[in-house]
């Protein structure tokens, strides 16, 4: 009950200022996915493509990172 547009867009609004990490496991459910997790991990797919969470996530400067950027931000620019 934690995933969904809903859930997300109100995290949306309420991020600060630096990292925010949101932690899940979208995924396409097909037959080889063989986890107790198939639903919310399908859920957690059509959330983050959701247009409201797109359009939300510009409109708030929230971009996904990976490690590399946060690494980058956590030192520092390079001497």
């Amino acid at each position: 009950e934690q995933v969904g547009v809903e859930n997300l867009l109100r995290m949306l609004g309420n991020i600060g200022p630096g990292i925010t990490e949101l932690i899940c496991h979208p995924a396409y459910v097909d037959g080889g996915l063989d986890s107790s997790y198939r639903l919310v991990r399908e859920v957690g797919r059509a959330t983050l493509c959701d247009p409201d969470v797109r359009r939300a996530r510009a409109a708030h400067g929230i971009r996904p990172a990976t490690f590399e950027d946060v690494s980058r931000f956590l030192t520092g620019p390079a001497s």
